[in-house]
């Protein structure tokens, strides 16, 4: 605690997302190089930049910001971007291999997916 304010601690199962600038150049790495990708559907993970998540807050985050992005009728080319969600995944969480692979587990239960390509 902080005065009254109480002070968040990160736990073992909680995994810290890189700053915004470096959150874009892994997305750039890993991700579809699309211009619609870049202008509309990573801004909207770039703003949790710096941001701690447990796995199950990421596949939320990251199904969140999939069905904005939906919403704002991509091009045909990207309107897939859900197929690259482990590539997401593994730009987001650069520093934390084994909350990574916990994080694609989920993703796979909730949406089906067994095989990856790592």
């Amino acid at each position: 605690m902080f005065g009254s304010i109480p002070v968040f601690k990160e736990s073992p199962d909680t995994l810290r997302l890189p700053d915004e600038k470096e959150m874009r150049e892994r997305l750039f790495e890993r991700g579809p190089d699309s211009t619609d990708l870049r202008e509309r559907f990573y801004p909207l993970l770039l703003r949790k930049g710096g941001q701690s998540l447990t796995p199950d807050g990421l596949v939320l985050l990251l199904s969140s910001a999939l069905d904005e992005y939906s919403r704002m009728q991509p091009p045909p080319s990207v309107s897939n971007a859900g197929e690259f969600a482990e590539e997401y995944i593994r730009a987001l969480t650069p520093r934390a291999k084994d909350l990574r692979e916990k994080t694609i587990t989920h993703w796979r239960v909730l949406y089906g997916k067994q095989e990856t390509t790592e």
